[in-house]
């Protein structure tokens, strides 16, 4: 359950903002609607940026409040209750040398995005086609709408009444993630293959059990990396369109802010394109073995399917592995995704061998966090796919059992970490949501 926490923190004001920028000894104070004070700081930190503040130093920390009763003051009633409403409210306060007597002001952002525009775009982006098959051309013409996880043995066998539960496009009010059902022919889409070579690539591993070939994990691999390319294809169009969309209307500020956001996501794609390479040279050099892989097996029904990837920048004990933000680096990745077996399902997860450096070393911290313990390996799988994919699909008879505690929890930790409106802690990998799953890995199976 989320509560409010109250805190204040002092800011200044950020290079290129000239609103306010006569006030002295500003202090924001904050109210916000969280599943916990880190993540709540974590929140109005990203919001206070964004709106032209530096947080520099913590003058209150975080505590629980329970209603306008613990405020003498009305103008911080009046946030609290705007906080339940729309899940964050700040007050300022400040001196001012242009300003004799005390005095109360709506304070208002430098600049505010018309969501119309965005919406407008990100919808035409959704329904984008291509084909991402190593010999895709012209006659490429029936793109369809191909799921990234699969159907049969996978989406099928965990949904009821044909229905899933899914990520929804829309947060709950007080901005954590939601989970809404779908059906199955819509669940975990994506339109990056035609209807010919999606069927003949995927062939193998869309009607037939995880048989521990290296086809097979290439297979589920370059699936989840053709997943992303599309993604964050559509995300640099959506970064470059509003950049020239805010060019053209002369607003210079929001102008440079998107330009930065679309620089970054080009420099982020950077690393993907180079690794689709490496696939589509394997696919076309029947070379299946240079792409490594590890598979743990666990004998229990799924609770929830999943396709994605990850750049590891943290290892399981906290370990730095890689700086995702250095964009001069080739950035290594490792694709983790369900596949089902004669008995349960595993988790597998593959690299390309030139990426063998950093998918080795974060495996290898998975058995050291566990000790060995098949329980706590579990656990650590399901606290990587809940913080750090968000390609999955919850099984409805699973979550309806998971109680209100836990389903907090899982939330949090999604919401957290897997949201731009976070940062990210180097022990997420680490610790936390222990014991919920039931997950028990009995099989460890590799190729290297």
């Amino acid at each position: 359950m989320s509560d409010i926490y109250f805190f204040a923190v002092s800011v200044e004001r950020k290079k290129g903002f000239s609103l306010y920028r006569e006030l002295e000894d500003v202090v924001a104070h904050c109210f916000v609607k969280s599943v916990d004070p880190v993540s709540a700081c974590m929140r109005a930190d990203v919001f206070l940026k964004k709106d032209g503040w530096e947080p520099c130093e913590l003058q209150l920390p975080p505590v629980k409040v329970y209603g306008r009763k613990d405020f003498d003051d009305e103008y911080f009633s009046e946030a609290y209750e705007k906080s339940l409403k729309q899940g964050m409210a700040i007050i300022y306060k400040a001196q001012s040398r242009e300003v004799s007597e005390t005095t109360v002001s709506d304070a208002v952002s430098e600049k505010k995005v018309n969501p119309s525009k965005f919406h407008e775009v990100s919808a035409k982006l959704r329904n984008r086609k291509v084909c991402y098959h190593p010999e895709a051309g012209e006659k490429c013409d029936n793109v369809i709408r191909a799921h990234s996880i699969q159907k049969s043995r996978g989406l099928k066998s965990i949904s009821k009444n044909g229905h899933v539960y899914r990520l929804s496009h829309k947060p709950q009010e007080d901005g954590a993630a939601d989970f809404k059902l779908i059906g199955v022919e819509k669940a975990s889409t994506f339109q990056g293959f035609c209807k010919t070579h999606d069927n003949e690539l995927f062939e193998l591993i869309d009607n037939n059990d995880f048989d521990f070939s290296h086809e097979q994990a290439f297979l589920y691999s370059y699936r989840s990396i053709c997943r992303e390319l599309y993604v964050k294809e559509n995300q640099e169009t959506l970064m470059s369109e509003m950049r020239d969309h805010f060019e053209g209307i002369g607003d210079d500020h929001l102008f440079k802010i998107f330009s930065e956001l679309s620089i970054g996501a080009g420099n982020g794609l950077r690393s993907l394109n180079e690794t689709k390479v490496k696939y589509d040279q394997v696919f076309i050099e029947q070379a299946f073995g240079d792409i490594e892989w590890v598979a743990l097996h666990i004998r229990r029904p799924p609770s929830l399917m999943f396709s994605g990837l990850m750049y590891p920048d943290f290892d399981f004990l906290g370990r730095k592995l890689q700086e995702i933000n250095d964009f001069e680096t080739f950035l290594r990745l490792v694709t983790f995704c369900s596949a089902p077996c004669r008995e349960g399902w595993v988790c597998v997860f593959s690299w390309h061998k030139d990426h063998a450096d950093i998918g080795r070393k974060f495996i290898a911290s998975l058995a050291v966090s566990s000790e060995g313990s098949s329980q706590a390996i579990g656990d650590s799988l399901f606290r990587l796919v809940i913080s750090g994919c968000d390609n999955l699909v919850i099984a409805p008879g699973w979550w309806g059992k998971v109680g209100e505690e836990e389903k907090e929890k899982i939330v949090g930790v999604f919401s957290n970490v897997g949201s731009p409106m976070t940062l990210i802690d180097e022990s997420y990998l680490k610790e936390g949501l222990e014991g919920i799953s039931g997950w028990e890995v009995d099989e460890i199976y590799q190729s290297f």
